[in-house]
């Protein structure tokens, strides 16, 4: 009997471990792997200088992430980087420390009207080798405090 409980168990070990969301970018310019969530669909806008993509959520309306890696110059520091975070002329309500697989990056969490649309969101940005990635969702904020937690895990699973 505990051969097969074990057994169970390593089952679903290993099916948690072999992926999330129904796409993964891995980034053969910076080599970073992103995973999206269930039910995204996911367009490739990358050019020849950074990776881009698109995500949307036909079920949650005016919903997007969007995925950004590019190029940084070596002599930039990590504190200028960081300073474009908070450049916005969004409403910055919150802002923090937050990790990926392997490192550390910031976050803040805006608001926005859009069209009488009171819009919320979260923008994440890390650095990788030579690049930043910075990894935002936008959308009605009554939607919001329901899809952060996915979007964290979504943060949490990336591997730079």
């Amino acid at each position: 009997m505990r051969t097969i409980w074990f057994g169970i168990i390593t089952i679903v070990a290993l099916s948690g471990c072999s992926g999330w969301g129904d796409y993964q970018h891995k980034s053969d310019r910076f080599k970073f792997r992103a995973s999206f969530p269930s039910g995204w669909e996911v367009w490739d806008r990358s050019d020849d200088r950074r990776d881009f993509l698109v995500a949307i959520n036909p079920k949650i309306e005016h919903a997007e992430i969007q995925l950004i890696a590019e190029p940084v110059a070596p002599d930039l520091s990590p504190r200028e980087i960081y300073l474009k975070l908070t450049s916005t002329d969004l409403e910055i309500i919150d802002k923090g420390m937050i990790s990926c697989k392997d490192a550390e990056g910031r976050y803040i969490i805006i608001t926005d009207k859009v069209d009488e649309v009171t819009m919320k969101g979260m923008r994440t940005l890390f650095l990788g080798n030579r690049f930043t990635l910075e990894v935002g969702v936008m959308m009605r904020a009554e939607d919001f405090d329901e899809f952060e937690p996915v979007f964290r895990r979504m943060i949490r699973e990336i591997e730079l």
